[in-house]
């Protein structure tokens, strides 16, 4: 961990190569075989791990919080096009169920203070952007 004036160009895409690209990469390897496998009830997920210094950087994190902030900005991207390229169909009327809505809301209020997020979006499956 450096300052930022100390920091080399191929530290800084160190950083970008693990955390963005080897989600891309992640991406483009897991989905095929999410594909193949057998159906289940709760669907299949990608989720990618954050940190607080995506939105916070500091002094020595020069390298670490673009990196992670452009990983964000990745899933925010990419994560919603592959759902809605590669999710299961869904009829033209679904919405955000008021009852998933409350579940989210109760979970955001109750979650374990170890471990907790403040920010949760909330999109009906079938949002056209």
């Amino acid at each position: 961990m450096k300052p930022f004036l100390e920091l080399t160009a191929s530290e800084m895409a160190t950083g970008i190569d693990l955390n963005v690209m080897g989600a891309f990469h992640f991406s483009q390897l897991a989905i095929p075989y999410m594909l193949e496998a057998p159906p289940s009830p709760t669907g299949a997920s990608l989720i990618f791990s954050g940190a607080t210094a995506a939105l916070k950087g500091g002094a020595k994190f020069a390298a670490f919080a673009p990196s992670k902030f452009a990983l964000r900005g990745l899933s925010f991207i990419d994560t919603p096009a592959l759902t809605q390229h590669f999710g299961p169909p869904k009829t033209e009327g679904e919405r955000i169920a008021p009852d998933s809505i409350a579940d989210a809301f109760v979970y955001l209020s109750q979650q374990d203070k170890s471990c907790w997020t403040q920010e949760l979006d909330l999109r009906p499956s079938v949002e056209k952007f």
